[in-house]
């Protein structure tokens, strides 16, 4: 935290990959959160993975889930990222 401001900043290897800045703790709160929460849905994918299906349909679905436990808002703003990503990257 920088004054009024939070930081949350991904580093790796001594290269700084993103810094995102707020002065909001609920979008701090979200960025933690939908990592973790990537991360979660992403050992749910790998144990439950289906051949021939793209593993972001069941990534994306429980990943969703997840967030939607700890705020209806977090899980519709996860939904618009993954929509933007879905729009330039289609499910296959």
């Amino acid at each position: 935290m920088k004054g009024d401001e939070f930081h949350y900043i991904c580093e790796e290897r001594g290269l700084i990959i993103y810094d995102n800045k707020t002065n909001n703790i609920d979008e701090l709160l979200y960025w933690i959160f939908q990592n973790i929460s990537f991360e979660m849905a992403l050992d749910y994918e790998f144990k439950n993975r289906k051949k021939g299906q793209d593993s972001r349909k069941i990534l994306f679905s429980n990943q969703l889930e997840i967030l939607q436990k700890i705020s209806e808002k977090w899980k519709f703003k996860r939904q618009e990222e993954i929509n933007g990503i879905l729009k330039f990257n289609p499910f296959k």
